[in-house]
C-alpha cells in the first residue's frame, strides 16, 4: 500500500487526492483475524481478553492510518474517505464495520465504540463515520449518533457536497 501510494504521489505528481485505505475497524477486523463466532462470544465470555486484542487492533490501525497520512500529505488526503464523497479539507474519517449491524447496542456501546472513538482521537480527525455495509440493526443508527457527532451519511453526504461547492466555484 506504501508503494501505491508513491507510486501515485509520484505519477499525478502530487496533483490528484488520495484516500486512505477501506479502514475496517477493530471490531470487524477482529472477525477477519479470529472465527466471527468466537469473537462474538468472548464478548460475554471473555470481555477483558477480547478488549485487549482490540485494543492491539486499535493501536495498528491508529499506527497505519497514521503512516498513510503522512505519506499522503494532509494537504492530498481525501477525507473522509472508503463509501463517502471525498477530498481534501473534508470532515471525517471512514471506518468500516458490518459487525455493528448484527451486535447489539449494549456490545456496540460498550466494545466497539469506544475503539473507534480512540482511533478517531489519536488520528486526530474530527470525527469518525462508521461505514455499515448491510445496515440491519433497528438501533444502530442511533448507537452511531450517540457515539460521535451527530452524523450520518446523508448528513456527511450534504457537507460534503457543500465543500466541494466551494471548492470549485
Amino acid at each position: 500500500m506504501i508503494d501505491c501510494i508513491e507510486c501515485f504521489k509520484e505519477r499525478t505528481r502530487e496533483h490528484l487526492p488520495i484516500c486512505l485505505t477501506d479502514t475496517q475497524s477493530p471490531f470487524d477486523t477482529a472477525t477477519l483475524i479470529c472465527d466471527a463466532c468466537e469473537v462474538f462470544a468472548a464478548c460475554y465470555e471473555n470481555e477483558e481478553l477480547l478488549l485487549d486484542f482490540m485494543q492491539k487492533i486499535t493501536d495498528l490501525v491508529i499506527e497505519f492510518s497514521r503512516v498513510q497520512l503522512d505519506l499522503i500529505g494532509h494537504e492530498l488526503a481525501a477525507m473522509p474517505g472508503h463509501q463517502y464523497p471525498s477530498l481534501p479539507g473534508a470532515p471525517g474519517f471512514s471506518l468500516s464495520d458490518d459487525n455493528l449491524a448484527v451486535s447489539s447496542p449494549p456490545i456496540n456501546r460498550k466494545i466497539a465504540l469506544p475503539l473507534y472513538a480512540k482511533v478517531r482521537t489519536d488520528v486526530n480527525i474530527e470525527r469518525a463515520l462508521v461505514t455499515l455495509d448491510e445496515l440491519a440493526h433497528p438501533d444502530l443508527r442511533l448507537v452511531v449518533e450517540l457515539a460521535y457527532d451527530p452524523m450520518n451519511t446523508e448528513r456527511n453526504y450534504h457537507l460534503v457536497r457543500k465543500r466541494l461547492a466551494s471548492v470549485y466555484e
